[in-house]
């Protein structure tokens, strides 16, 4: 028997524009093959694989409050945290091309170095060798 990985996700409810409050809507497709499995902040160790676990979370009691109080606390640290994601990729692509141009400057003054150890000699003009 082989052991299959789990993925975990944290479930995170979405925001309904129109009335503007936090609803959940069902992460699962129908007939959906390799579930996740989701964890819901609303509790300690809560969570679901399917649509009925689902379903039968969404109606406890603390989950419901979860979904009340949901923008006065988790949403900004949900927001600051896509925040953080995006400025460290945007940090590392920053780092590989200040490497990329620290070499290529690197490059360039040895370049720069050959030509000033040339030495240069003035061309005699054609009155010179008369």
């Amino acid at each position: 028997m082989e052991l299959v990985p789990t993925q975990k996700e944290i479930y995170k409810p979405t925001f309904d524009e129109t009335l503007d409050v936090f609803i959940d809507l069902c992460p699962f497709k129908p007939r959906q093959r390799n579930i996740i499995n989701y964890e819901c902040r609303c509790k300690y160790g809560s969570g679901f694989r399917t649509y009925s676990e689902f379903k039968k979370h969404i109606e406890t009691k603390s989950h419901k409050n979860f979904l009340i109080n949901y923008s006065r606390y988790d949403e900004e640290l949900d927001k600051l945290k896509q925040e953080y994601k995006k400025m460290t990729i945007e940090n590392e692509f920053l780092k590989r091309k200040n490497k990329r141009l620290s070499r290529e400057n690197e490059l360039l003054n040895e370049k720069l170095d050959e030509y000033e150890n040339v030495e240069y000699h003035d061309c005699q003009s054609h009155e010179d060798k008369k």
